[in-house]
């Protein structure tokens, strides 16, 4: 929001009556996850991914994905390339807030949080 005047002495007249301004949106930002508060000036807060490979039962490379708590309604997706248009699959074996598989054999695989309300 911006108004006319930048020092809030201003907002107060010469006669001492209060000055009305309208305030008009110059900029406007939209959380990518509904209801929640963006606070000015920053970019929405958001989950980030951790990730460890592990092996597995008979020496299989695993990948354990997971994210903080406390973030309802993220849905972990998957894709093996990142091309146009890209095809993001849902990782169906989520616990809580992590997810293990194993990875595929040249390893490149590509994830993401995707919020599903």
């Amino acid at each position: 929001m911006q108004r006319e005047v930048t020092r809030a002495q201003d907002i107060i007249g010469p006669d001492g009556r209060e000055r009305f301004y309208v305030f008009q949106p110059v900029d406007y930002a939209i959380h990518p996850i509904a209801e929640q508060p963006i606070r000015a000036g920053f970019a929405p807060e958001l989950p980030s991914l951790s990730r460890v490979v592990e092996t597995g039962a008979g020496g299989t490379r695993m990948i354990r994905i997971s994210w903080p708590a406390g973030w309802n309604g993220m849905r972990l997706e998957t894709t093996y390339a990142l091309e146009d248009p890209t095809v993001w699959t849902p990782v169906l074996d989520v616990t809580g807030n992590e997810a293990v598989f194993p990875l595929p054999e040249d390893g490149e695989l590509y994830f993401r949080l995707n919020y599903v309300p």
